[in-house]
């Protein structure tokens, strides 16, 4: 299969999110539409994947993607974690600034491994942030300690 990008549908605010990426050791591409839930989800406990569901990413392959999509090959379910905004959380602990925390990256934090690994080396051992951007949004969204 030559290349193929990742890519994203973000929708607007009453439309869903569909993603796709290369699915890597079997055939085909990966089709998913980004659902999030509470926060007491139970892994264990995972609703089964509807013929709607499946119904729905065939109207979105048909809608968006030429040529069209020959055929299915299976559904599964992915979990990631997220914060409430989908924000990363990259910081350090509030009350042990030697432990740095990254989490909440709603099942992005692959594409980010490299600058989030960064980050957090930089957190632990000089206290801040050097990419621009990432000290930037690390700034904006920092709360003040209490």
């Amino acid at each position: 299969m030559g290349r193929w990008p990742v890519w994203g549908n973000l929708g607007s605010e009453q439309d869903p999110i569909y993603y796709g990426l290369p699915t890597f050791g079997r055939d085909g591409i990966k089709i998913a539409r980004h659902i999030t839930h509470d926060a007491d989800d139970d892994p264990e406990c995972v609703d089964e994947i509807t013929q709607e569901s499946i119904d729905d990413l065939r109207r979105h392959l048909h809608a968006e993607f030429v040529p069209q999509v020959e055929s299915f090959l299976g559904a599964e379910h992915c979990h990631y974690t997220n914060t409430a905004t989908e924000d990363f959380i990259i910081d350090l602990h509030p009350e042990d600034d030697r432990i740095a925390i990254g989490a909440g990256f709603s099942g992005h934090g692959f594409k980010f491994g490299p600058v989030t690994g960064r980050a957090l080396v930089e957190l632990v051992c000089e206290g801040q942030v050097h990419t621009p951007e990432l000290a930037a949004m690390r700034e904006l969204f920092s709360v003040a300690p209490q």
